[in-house]
């Protein structure tokens, strides 16, 4: 579905929170501010993660009287209109002297565990477009987050970060807040990897390398895959729950969503818009179940493709193992070994215990001429329509398959290469039709 169809506009759940430094005396009224849009995993912060060779401002609101540190790009988030907002900037510092910073956590459930943490640290990958440059860091959460706390020394396999999260999505008795609250939907990649794995070496790619290497690693290296995202538009998780979320229903069709709820009329569009006021009476006498507001991540929708495509199991059951199950090949470009190649596998492994394909061909990745990305906002491409008024499509395919994008390596595009093709490879061919001929 293209972006701007439909488009609504929902309550994004990103939250600024602040937390006051301690022990700086040329500080000691300011507080670090963070933004987040993930703020369940705020009981298990640690750390506030800043880039080394960043500025960032310590700024006074004139409102409130309070003394505020982030970026200088970053005030935007903190004002609805930077311009009007009365504000002074009283000093500005680099991230490299902030790092061992101490400050106040926001809730005390691992203060105890982890007296050490609660400092600032370094971390390259805090970039400066993306909310105050100061990043809430919970390494028992983010893979990020485990590696910055990693690398800082504070985290090792022998002393792991507090996860107070038990199978179900809820929260445990670690943080007794919001004991037993939902908290969001994820996958576990670990259990599937050796059956995978196995599943793999039944399979043939072209090139092979990126099979042997670059899938098999990353098969090897799968972290926990959170299918769930908080969108308008996009496929409804089917899961209707109670209040407490003590009763769960998972719906497994139309028809099954129609008999649980009583719904009567029509339902052959099953977006958000229109299943989401559908309630499901408890059986537990806990009142409607009403769902839950995630839906899919696209990706996951994108790996359900082979039963989609064909309504499995609701038609064609009969034929769909064997002669359309696994599919014979599939190709897609490089960048889909972390993307399309890894979300058709992980619910074909999950479900049928097999590879979802028996052959894959990898193509490289065509750039601009420039080694740039190619780009619709930057036009760094030639029009493609030119190119093939001009050399005609047999000189464009020519062109690209003997390059090595059909091994899987990266192209610059040049118009120059295709004109080439054209003023070199038919008078050769002509040749040779000649040579043939007068035999």
């Amino acid at each position: 579905m293209e972006s701007k169809q439909n488009e609504k506009l929902t309550q994004d759940p990103a939250v600024l929170v602040a937390f006051p430094v301690l022990g700086q005396e040329d500080y000691g009224e300011a507080s670090l501010i963070i933004y987040t849009t993930t703020s369940w995993t705020l009981p298990s912060n640690l750390f506030i993660a800043v880039h080394p060779q960043s500025e960032y401002v310590e700024i006074l609101d004139e409102k409130s009287g309070k003394q505020y540190i982030l970026l200088e790009s970053g005030i935007s988030t903190l004002y609805k209109d930077p311009k009007k907002a009365k504000y002074k900037v009283i000093k500005k510092i680099i991230g490299k002297d902030m790092i061992g910073w101490m400050y106040e956590p926001l809730f005390p459930y691992f203060i105890d565990k982890f007296s050490d943490c609660f400092q600032v640290i370094g971390a390259d990958y805090v970039e400066a477009g993306e909310g105050t440059g100061l990043v809430h860091q919970a390494p028992a959460f983010g893979q990020e987050d485990y590696d910055a706390a990693l690398s800082a020394g504070f985290i090792s396999p022998e002393r792991l970060p507090r996860c107070p999260v038990d199978d179900k999505g809820l929260f445990t008795s670690e943080v007794p807040d919001y004991v037993a609250k939902f908290l969001m939907l994820t996958n576990s990649a670990g259990e599937s990897i050796p059956d995978m794995l196995r599943n793999l070496e039944s399979t043939t790619w072209i090139p092979q390398t990126v099979k042997d290497k670059r899938f098999a690693n990353w098969i090897s290296d799968a972290c926990d895959w959170n299918v769930s995202r908080n969108r308008y538009w996009g496929t409804p998780i089917p899961l209707w729950v109670s209040k407490d979320y003590e009763e769960v229903v998972c719906v497994g069709s139309i028809d099954e969503l129609k008999e649980l709820s009583g719904c009567t009329g029509p339902l052959e569009d099953i977006h958000r818009d229109k299943v989401d006021g559908i309630t499901i009476p408890s059986k537990q006498g806990k009142g409607l179940l009403h769902r839950v507001d995630d839906i899919f991540d696209c990706c996951f929708e994108s790996g359900s493709m082979p039963y989609a495509s064909c309504h499995f199991p609701f038609e064609n059951a009969d034929q769909f193992q064997g002669s359309r199950f696994p599919a014979d090949f599939i190709a897609e470009g490089l960048d889909q070994t972390r993307g399309w190649f890894y979300t058709l596998s992980v619910p074909g492994n999950k479900l049928f215990q097999v590879s979802p394909f028996r052959n894959c061909v990898v193509n490289g990745i065509i750039l601009a001429e420039d080694g740039k990305k190619m780009s619709k906002s930057l036009k760094n491409y030639p029009d493609p329509n030119a190119i093939l008024n001009l050399y005609g499509s047999d000189a464009l395919r020519f062109y690209l398959t003997s390059s090595p994008v059909v091994r899987s390596e990266s192209i610059r595009f040049k118009e120059s290469g295709v004109k080439e093709i054209v003023s070199r490879v038919p008078p050769l061919c002509g040749i040779a039709i000649a040579s043939f001929s007068s035999k």
